[in-house]
């Protein structure tokens, strides 16, 4: 079925970098496809990547990233004493720079690592929705064989807004712009790296990343010169989880004082997806007398203990997760389950194709 909802919220619209609105929300900016997984390869020592990647240019540069490693653990589930885990490609494109295109390369791998990880980051949030990499590997066996297996691509992005900025107005050129950043942090348990951006909607104009420790900041000013009238925004974005901790984020500018800075930060995936601009999904049983009731928020979590008993064919909740044959969608028990930014589908857990016949018919 057709569906697309908008979210508007009350209060003065403002074009966030990226071109994102701080008032809408639409549901085709949350569609990132992506998934947090291994990709198991033939072992072979050279890997052939290629694969279509686009990117349009963007307030901040992205990086491409293929981690390789061997198991964890060995059959009987023991720790692996010769584990191995390491970068194996890396590609960063400038803020500036646009690609859409095949991106080829052939990777030693002189190890014969097995499982790849392929990601995508950023120090910041992008425009995500727009940024798309569909990478492949070939592997060469020992006989001359050839192997070619898709690869899921993991999004590192910082989905938890924890607290949105404002933008500064300049009512003028400047040669040299100073930002100085504050952050508390209450309680002050959360250590890690920040980075501060300064954008403008469409342009990066200085980046600098900062120690997080103890609630508090170290580092010297970002600097920037030769900035034009307009408005800029000023963002930082943790490289960890925010839990119960009160933020409160500002920077002082230089010929203007105290900004109000936002905060983002990464989080954890509760089964309803990456939460992107507030965006998820999740398949709801609608068996039990479910269907005729508003949907019970009590029980869109997942199970206490990693060892509880899930049946996907009873269970109220059930987290939806990329389709990997396609990654242009979100599905759940069955291909008839799925969401992407414009349709939904609706299906039975069980028997599809149900016969109806009249119990008072003679045969």
């Amino acid at each position: 079925m057709k569906w697309a909802p908008v979210i508007t919220y009350t209060g003065a619209a403002e074009t966030l970098p990226g071109g994102l609105s701080t008032t809408v929300y639409q549901p085709q900016e949350g569609a990132i496809y992506g998934a947090n997984t291994l990709t198991n390869v033939a072992e072979s020592t050279s890997l052939n990547l290629s694969g279509k990647f686009t990117k349009p240019v963007t307030t901040d540069d992205v990086t491409l990233r293929i981690v390789a490693s061997n198991e964890l653990k060995d059959s009987l589930g023991n720790n692996n004493p010769n584990y191995k885990k390491r970068e194996i490609y890396t590609r960063t494109l400038a803020w500036n720079e646009a690609f859409d295109g095949e991106i080829k390369q052939t990777i030693p791998n002189p190890d014969g690592l097995t499982n790849l990880n392929f990601e995508i980051s950023s120090s910041s949030n992008v425009d995500w929705s727009k940024i798309k990499w569909t990478p492949q590997i070939e592997t060469i066996g020992k006989n001359g064989s050839r192997q070619r297996t898709a690869g899921a691509t993991h999004y590192i992005l910082f989905a938890d807004m924890v607290s949105e900025g404002k933008p500064v107005v300049l009512a003028s050129n400047v040669s040299t712009l100073t930002v100085t950043p504050s952050i508390t942090m209450l309680p002050p348990t959360v250590n890690g790296m920040v980075t501060m951006t300064v954008k403008t909607v469409d342009k990066l104009l200085g980046k600098k990343t900062y120690t997080f420790s103890g609630g508090s900041l170290s580092g010297d000013p970002l600097i920037i010169t030769g900035i034009s009238a307009g408005k800029i925004w000023i963002d930082y974005f943790y490289s960890g989880n925010i839990s119960g901790q009160t933020v409160t984020s500002a920077a002082t500018v230089s010929g203007i004082g105290t900004a109000q800075a936002g905060f983002y930060a990464q989080t954890e995936n509760k089964g309803f997806g990456t939460m992107y601009r507030g965006w998820g999904g999740f398949v709801y049983n609608a068996s039990e007398g479910r269907y005729g009731k508003p949907i019970d928020e009590s029980l869109l979590k997942l199970p206490d203990s990693k060892d509880a008993k899930m049946d996907p064919l009873t269970m109220a909740f059930v987290p939806i997760g990329t389709d990997q044959s396609s990654f242009d969608r979100w599905i759940g028990q069955r291909a008839e389950l799925y969401l992407t930014a414009k349709e939904a589908g609706a299906s039975r857990l069980t028997e599809q194709n149900v016969i109806l016949t009249n119990p008072f018919r003679t045969y």
